[in-house]
């Protein structure tokens, strides 16, 4: 048995062209700014988090785009990052360890430099 957005307890008064339940889902388009789902009985899927959060923040590079929901999906899915190997470990461990050392040579000079530009002496005139 397949659900249908008919079976939604807000089907009637629902302006979202994408319904959770809707078989049809990759035949639509969705604009930022329009609505999105209303149900609380429908178990909603991450992308209806996304949408609404698109709404509130209205980016100007995505007011007026169309997306369909595999493009939508294509670019909003959460990353899912696969885990390093011990090997990677260390090696980012010595390059951050480089990075923050050469932070403290830096600030260290920095702070000689400022005091040194504090004193410097101007060259007098030969007259």
């Amino acid at each position: 048995m397949t659900n249908s957005p008919n079976k939604c307890s807000k089907f009637d008064s629902c302006d979202s062209p994408w319904c959770p339940l809707d078989v049809g889902l990759g035949k639509r388009v969705w604009y930022v700014g329009e609505e999105i789902c209303k149900s609380q009985t429908v178990d909603k899927p991450w992308w209806v988090r996304k949408q609404r959060s698109l709404n509130r923040r209205r980016p100007p590079s995505l007011v007026g785009r169309a997306f369909t929901h595999a493009e939508f999906i294509r670019v909003f899915s959460p990353t899912i990052h696969k885990p390093l190997t011990e090997e990677q470990r260390q090696t980012r461990r010595a390059q951050m360890n480089q990075i923050n050392l050469a932070r403290r040579i830096n600030s260290k000079v920095g702070d000689a430099s400022t005091v040194s530009c504090s004193t410097k002496q101007v060259p007098q005139s030969i007259g």
